[in-house]
């Protein structure tokens, strides 16, 4: 059978592939015969995805809103986010779509902002949480490193911020043994497909054998989790409005987090993001941060959190039973 997974080819975010990646493997697991096939994410209306077995819509959604429906009759939705920042959610779940929906109910939605959306328009939904859950890999010794991942990009995107804001944050010692990666480097697409993948691949070996992980990217900290990694979230610079952590109902309890009223000088009001900008957070905060990740790492969780195990026991459930009721090509003929 011919399986469709979601892509985005012009992504410039690492996460992107991860989820990729995490659908591909699941499916692959669970039926080593399948053919996977990438499916543009902002182009699933083409005509040519009408020759796949069935289509697996999993990830963030959607750039393009208007290049919807998917032109698939067999269609799995799980793990699915619809965007509320750019209009996407109003296209993506009006009425007009009501009867395509019906048809592939339940949808599995990455959390419970998507969810509550579709119970708004009648149409059947829970909550999934993310393919990015379902990673696998064998467990590995730690080396005793941090990983931090976009540490603090959601307040400012600059390596030099993050750099330093993070350096508060650690030790002398834990700085030193510091691995700093940026998801988003806005040159995917000039890659192969095959690159992205084994830097993809990459990125999760390093996670994996972290002794913790520090980062503000959900598609850091997931992985992190399914890896047995602790995972440590720092919930700074979404404060702007509930459109931006709608996309964390659901998801977020997975995770030790630190507020950002740990902080200072970290919100994304005005007179925090003038101090920033003009360097006076700088002068004006010699607070050592220390003791946050200290405290933090004391009242940890322990892994793997039951609801992250249970998303799992959702997802591959979904999975399997979409490919157990897809004919293959070979029964087609």
């Amino acid at each position: 059978m011919k399986i469709g997974i979601v892509f985005y080819p012009n992504s410039g975010n690492l996460g992107d592939d991860v989820q990729t990646i995490a659908m591909m493997e699941l499916v692959q697991r669970l039926e080593p015969k399948a053919e996977v096939e990438l499916v543009d994410r902002e182009k699933l209306n083409d005509p040519s995805l009408k020759e796949l077995d069935g289509v697996i819509v999993s990830g963030w959604f959607m750039d393009e809103p208007s290049n919807w429906p998917p032109n698939n009759e067999n269609i799995l939705f799980t793990s699915f986010h619809v965007n509320s920042q750019n209009g996407a959610s109003e296209h993506l779940q009006s009425e007009d779509h009501v009867e395509f929906y019906k048809k592939h109910e339940p949808i599995g939605c990455r959390d419970f902002g998507t969810k509550e959306r579709f119970d708004e328009i009648g149409v059947k939904a829970f909550v999934s949480g993310c393919a990015t859950l379902t990673l696998q890999r064998p467990k590995e010794e730690s080396e005793g490193h941090i990983v931090a991942v976009d540490p603090f990009q959601k307040v400012e995107k600059s390596e030099f911020f993050q750099r330093r804001q993070l350096s508060k944050l650690l030790s002398v010692e834990d700085q030193e043994k510091c691995i700093f990666l940026m998801n988003e480097t806005g040159k995917l697409s000039t890659k192969s497909v095959e690159q992205r993948f084994k830097n993809a691949h990459d990125y999760l070996t390093t996670l994996s054998r972290a002794r913790l992980v520090i980062t503000s990217r959900i598609h850091a900290a997931l992985p992190s989790v399914a890896l047995g990694v602790p995972t440590f979230f720092i919930l700074a610079g979404y404060d702007r409005d509930k459109s931006h952590q709608d996309r964390f109902e659901g998801i977020i309890t997975l995770f030790n987090v630190i507020e950002q009223s740990k902080f200072r000088f970290l919100s994304r009001k005005r007179w925090s993001k003038l101090f920033r900008k003009t360097g006076l957070n700088w002068l004006l905060d010699k607070s050592d941060y220390r003791h946050v990740l200290k405290e933090a790492e004391t009242n940890q969780k322990p892994l793997p959190p039951t609801k992250a195990l249970e998303y799992v026991s959702l997802i591959e459930g979904q999975v399997e039973q979409f490919l157990k009721a897809t004919p293959g090509q070979e029964m087609k003929a």
